[in-house]
């Protein structure tokens, strides 16, 4: 989770494939770790791509922008 106006950071953006405008997708050949793997419900297998964990188009990245806190 991001907050205020902030660009992605460099990590992000190593792990997220920009597709537009503001679109992001987590591509198909990306490996997921366990932690991603957990969070989309598929069992664990070390070396698992976006792909392989049944997202053959990637993964959507949505960002929402809000006014935040006190906003």
């Amino acid at each position: 989770m991001k907050t205020g106006d902030g660009d992605l950071t460099t990590r992000q953006s190593e792990i997220f494939e920009k597709v537009g405008e503001n679109d992001y997708i987590m591509p198909p050949s990306r490996v997921l770790s366990k932690k991603a793997e957990d969070a989309i419900g598929v069992k664990y297998s070390p070396g698992m791509t976006v792909a392989d964990a049944g997202y053959p188009k990637g993964i959507p990245i949505i960002i929402k922008r809000t006014d935040g806190l006190g906003g």
